[in-house]
């Protein structure tokens, strides 16, 4: 008898359904890019911003909620710190936390990036500030769905 390893044993087979949940969770994703705007939301210990995303199958929205917290430097300054939530992709989960983090070179307009790997696709999270047509700031949030080979 050949000498198994019993702590893979349904390794597979369990990959396998996570993978199919993964599939299941964004049939609402038809497309490979969504749009929506932030609205700041009124909070007392950080600034946050929420975006829901409307999608056109299974899952109706989504929502994108990223938060900024200040991490203290030894210097004494400090340093802004991006962190997302995407939430509404049912069965998979019920919220997925990421990171966000600036785009390099984008001059004095904040550009943020995060991506959630969920293995048969990768969701890219674009923050993007923009003037509107009234001359009011705004803050655009870009959802691109880039499935790998797994997600087909």
């Amino acid at each position: 008898m050949r000498n198994t390893d019993y702590t893979n044993l349904g390794q597979k087979d369990r990959d396998n359904t996570k993978d199919q949940i993964a599939r299941l969770s964004l049939a609402g994703l038809q497309r490979s890019t969504y749009a929506g705007v932030f609205e700041a939301v009124p909070s007392q210990r950080q600034t946050c911003w929420t975006c829901d995303l409307i999608l056109d199958g299974y899952n109706r929205r989504l929502n994108i909620t990223i938060n900024r917290k200040a991490d203290p430097t030894p210097a004494g300054d400090a340093v802004w710190r991006y962190r997302g939530r995407l939430t509404g992709l049912h069965p998979l989960f019920q919220r997925r936390a990421f990171d966000l983090t600036a785009q390099p070179g984008t001059g004095s307009a904040l550009r943020l990036i995060g991506r959630l790997d969920l293995r048969v696709a990768v969701l890219c999270v674009s923050v993007l500030p923009c003037v509107g047509a009234d001359g009011e700031r705004r803050i655009l949030c870009l959802l691109e769905v880039q499935r790998t080979s797994l997600g087909h």
